[in-house]
């Protein structure tokens, strides 16, 4: 089976990843976009023009459009809180083509803050028989039936990074501080470091500098507990799940503290997660006070359950599974 995935930019490279992990397991896929990432992957999919990415997807027998097919399906002109007017780009290789297999990956704030639009698109709505869903604040959102699939890592590539930290460090590097609410976690990590007990042992380091991906990875690899995210409302709406720099963060064998209101769901579907989440602010404060008073022999041990659970969980194999099965079921 071939598969193919197509975006206007593939945040996270994410879809590049994807269509990795379908390699190693036999089928054969590749990532198309129109745009490199600003973030400078060392590896990425094939960078096209939209009229040479619609003419590679004759190759394949699934066609998979990610980041809710913007760019490739429909473009968005943005206002300032993140709503869009839609413009629909009509394909005629889509309209001729009914029997190929047609699958919409959403995640991110612009499906988030403007599903209906989306689902809603006569392409979208006329062609697309399946959707998978990133994180779960978007389940629910599509009027087709949903499969969620999160984010993979390779863990191959990213292995666990011993520090000799004098001081235990907790990290925030955030792409989107807003997004992040990086201005409330700088604000409770600075207030409680000023206790003397915990400035003794740990230490807090910030920068909201974007550098290139290897880079990132360097200065998370420096941690020893990461803090991804602590957002829990956006534009109004639901908000805050974990996402790619948490898996990351974990391969690298860091406790990682961040949001998520599914973590009942995810216990279900996916496993035990180990990952700190705090929901609120007293959640974050309560956990930041307990990592702070554990041993350093209880902070490896929760650094080795992160890298044990991001390996069973989100390896490249892992997630192949969850995609061969739901192809299989399209």
């Amino acid at each position: 089976m071939k598969v193919g995935l197509f975006a206007k930019c593939d945040w996270a490279n994410l879809g590049y990843t994807l269509s990795e992990c379908l390699s190693l397991n036999g089928f054969q896929s590749k990532m198309h976009a129109l745009y490199k990432h600003a973030y400078n992957y060392e590896k990425y999919g094939e960078i096209h023009t939209l009229k040479s990415m619609v003419e590679q997807m004759e190759k394949y027998d699934i066609i998979q459009f990610m980041h809710s097919g913007e760019g490739v399906l429909f473009n968005a002109k943005f206002t300032f809180n993140g709503k869009f007017k839609c413009f629909p780009i009509v394909h005629d290789f889509i309209i001729n083509h009914p029997n190929k297999t047609y699958v919409i990956f959403h995640g991110g704030t612009v499906y988030r803050g403007n599903h209906d639009k989306i689902n809603n698109i006569k392409i979208i709505k006329d062609r697309i028989h399946k959707t998978i869903i990133q994180t779960a604040d978007l389940l629910g959102l599509s009027d087709k039936k949903e499969e969620w699939i999160l984010a993979n890592v390779d863990t191959s590539s990213i292995s666990p990074s011993k520090t000799n930290n004098a001081k235990k460090i907790f990290a925030h590097y955030p792409s989107n501080p807003r997004k992040k609410n990086s201005d409330f976690i700088e604000k409770h990590m600075n207030e409680m470091l000023i206790n003397p007990i915990f400035t003794s042992r740990f230490d807090f380091i910030c920068s909201r500098n974007n550098i290139s991906h290897n880079d990132h990875l360097k200065r998370i690899a420096k941690s020893d507990i990461y803090i991804e995210h602590q957002c829990y409302r956006l534009n109004g709406g639901r908000y805050g799940e974990f996402g790619v720099t948490a898996l990351e963060a974990a391969a690298m064998g860091k406790i990682v503290i961040t949001c998520s209101s599914a973590m009942e769901k995810y216990n279900r579907d996916y496993g035990e997660c180990p990952l700190f989440i705090s929901n609120c602010q007293k959640e974050f404060i309560d956990t930041i006070n307990h990592i702070m008073q554990m041993t350093d022999e209880e902070i490896s041990e929760n650094q080795k359950l992160t890298r044990a659970w991001v390996c069973q969980h989100h390896s490249y194999n892992s997630i192949a599974n969850r995609l061969i099965n739901f192809y299989s079921s399209v």
